[in-house]
């Protein structure tokens, strides 16, 4: 998903500038209907850098030691009848160039 993106200046052949992104919990987590909450999973994140996605110039990985609940909500509008939400798949694997 992508989380932060910028331009560079217009750089001349050779030329190179540093961009500076801060990823934090929240923009890490999903939403979790059971704890009506905003939820950043405990586990292994990596973090893809590139011109786009078909075009990864470099990867980090990091590990987020524990679950942290990143904002919760009030259930204001609950439903009368039981939905039955459905179960993230996962993502397609697409081959590295």
């Amino acid at each position: 998903e992508l989380r932060a993106f910028a331009k560079t200046d217009l750089l001349q052949r050779g030329q190179s500038q540093i961009l500076t992104f801060k990823l934090t919990p929240k923009d890490l987590a999903s939403f979790d209907s059971k704890q009506s909450a905003w939820v950043a999973a405990k586990g292994t994140y990596t973090l893809k850098v590139g011109t786009s996605s078909l075009d990864i110039r470099q990867r980090a990985t990091f590990q987020l030691p524990a679950e942290q609940v990143v904002g919760k909500v009030n259930k204001v509008l609950t439903a009368q009848v039981d939905i039955e939400e459905r179960k993230a798949t996962p993502a397609p694997v697409v081959p590295s160039r």
